[in-house]
């Protein structure tokens, strides 16, 4: 094991029990803890933002920086700091960002939002060419804006110790090597697998927002008194025909109703007429526009239900503004819930496997053949010279229930919606925002009435201010 602090190596001044590393599903961020001892001519004295890698061998197992260090006193002579580090997505994730895309691939929207809000990172292992309609970003952090991503297009991401982006599929990122009864990759003994059916679902249904159809019409009639119309939807572009005869249309409580034919009030629905122009009994009144038709659908698993019954659940997302959306979430709801979910875990000495990798575990014995998602590896020191790592499964559907938690934690996010003509009112402050003069002795001149300010006729590059000329 060797800790080094900026490129320097401080193995020696780490208390070796007390090392921790934890890299946990790959887009959250790893973690990291030690003591460093001070006693006699051994001093040194750790700071926060300190560059922190942490080797098994010639493997890097962590890389980050300096995140809280406290300091205490042991006995008379000791003095120990107990560190805690985060990864480079700590780093990252120091800007928001505030932007909106439409018909762009994800390999696009990455390398914009490193080029504009990462500073010294790379995404040389960026791999998804999947175009998005639409997705904004509401001043949020880098990695809340790569999580959405993934998310959106059943990817997984993460950034290496490397400060690298990898955004790749989840079919695609395989352990170094997977477990069987007689391979010797891990402590046999350790291997622990547990199934539950508590979340399971098979019917979802989904409410996404509003989209905008194709041009309707719908028809009511007068009845003689009826000043008000309640319409079906909300429109964009409405029209409105009484008789056959084209009516103006105003915008209720912005229009003077007397300059138009009747209002329309959007939020509430409803076209209004004046008392002396109301449609008569019988007289058909056309309403046309782009309808906003609200997104709702409903997505089955017919396997899962013959097998288990009926489980339903349902899903509001008000972000989701496409049928197609809906159709994706549904579906991908159901393959995350159909079935049983299964996690596990085991003990191994080994080095090299990361959260966000597949591992395959075949057992003779238990009847077991399966691919699982390591969720998190923790690492503890078993010796000063050997390390144990503690490995955490998933299967696909409980990675799924993870996500859809993750979603709750964004949810509080979304209901703030960023317009694309929006402008962001920048302040800063701080003593270095007005430049210092040099000091000099300023002269003056008088000018004749009239007086004028910069911009006036007058062709002084200076302007007159008051009774004086700056000079």
């Amino acid at each position: 094991m060797t800790v080094k602090f900026n490129d320097v190596d401080k193995t020696d001044f780490v208390e070796w029990r007390s090392l921790r590393v934890n890299n946990i599903l790959t887009r959250q961020v790893d973690n990291c803890s030690f003591t460093i001892k001070n006693y006699g001519s051994k001093t040194f004295t750790p700071s926060n933002e300190d560059d922190v890698k942490v080797y098994d061998g010639a493997t890097l197992i962590f890389a980050g920086v300096v995140e809280r260090v406290v300091e205490k006193v042991r006995g008379a002579k000791l003095l120990v700091y107990e560190v805690q580090c985060a990864d480079s997505t700590r780093l990252a994730d120091r800007k928001r960002v505030a932007e909106t895309y439409s018909g762009k691939t994800v390999n696009y929207i990455i390398d914009h939002i490193k080029d504009n809000y990462l500073s010294g990172f790379t995404d040389a292992n960026v791999d998804c060419g999947i175009t998005i309609d639409y997705i904004a970003f509401n001043y949020e952090a880098p990695s809340k804006c790569f999580e959405q991503l993934a998310e959106l297009v059943g990817y997984d991401w993460y950034i290496d110790y490397d400060k690298d982006i990898h955004f790749f599929s989840r079919e695609t990122n395989p352990a170094p090597f997977n477990l069987s009864d007689d391979n010797g990759k891990y402590i046999f003994k350790s291997l622990v697998i547990k199934r539950d059916t508590s979340q399971l679902k098979n019917v979802i249904y989904v409410r996404g927002g509003e989209y905008l159809a194709d041009w309707f019409t719908e028809n009511q009639f007068g009845d003689g008194t009826k000043r008000d119309f309640k319409t079906a939807y909300k429109y964009k572009s409405i029209e409105v025909e009484v008789a056959t005869v084209a009516k103006t249309v105003g915008i209720d409580n912005i229009d003077d109703p007397d300059d138009y034919d009747c209002l329309y009030n959007f939020n509430e629905k409803v076209i209004k007429f004046r008392a002396d122009n109301k449609p008569g009994n019988g007289v058909a009144v056309d309403i046309s526009g782009y309808p906003y038709v609200p997104i709702i659908v409903e997505a089955r698993d017919q396997v899962s239900i013959d097998t288990y019954g009926e489980f339903h659940y349902r899903i509001i997302d008000k972000s989701i503004k496409t049928k197609k959306g809906a159709r994706e979430l549904g579906a991908g709801e159901l393959k995350t819930y159909a079935a049983k979910m299964a996690e596990g875990s085991f003990r191994t000495y080994e080095s090299g496997l990361k959260a966000g990798q597949i591992i395959t575990v075949q057992s003779t014995i238990r009847g077991l053949d399966e691919e699982f998602i390591i969720n998190k590896v923790s690492m503890q020191m078993r010796t000063p010279d050997e390390i144990e790592y503690t490995v955490s499964l998933i299967t696909t559907k409980t990675f799924g229930m993870i996500e859809t938690l993750a979603k709750l934690l964004l949810a509080e996010d979304k209901k703030i919606e960023i317009k694309e003509d929006e402008v962001v009112d920048k302040l800063w402050t701080g003593e270095d925002v007005f430049p210092t003069l040099t000091e000099q002795t300023p002269s003056f001149s008088y000018q004749a009435p009239p007086w004028y300010t910069k911009g006036s006729p007058q062709t002084d590059p200076l302007g007159v201010v008051g009774f004086c000329q700056a000079s």
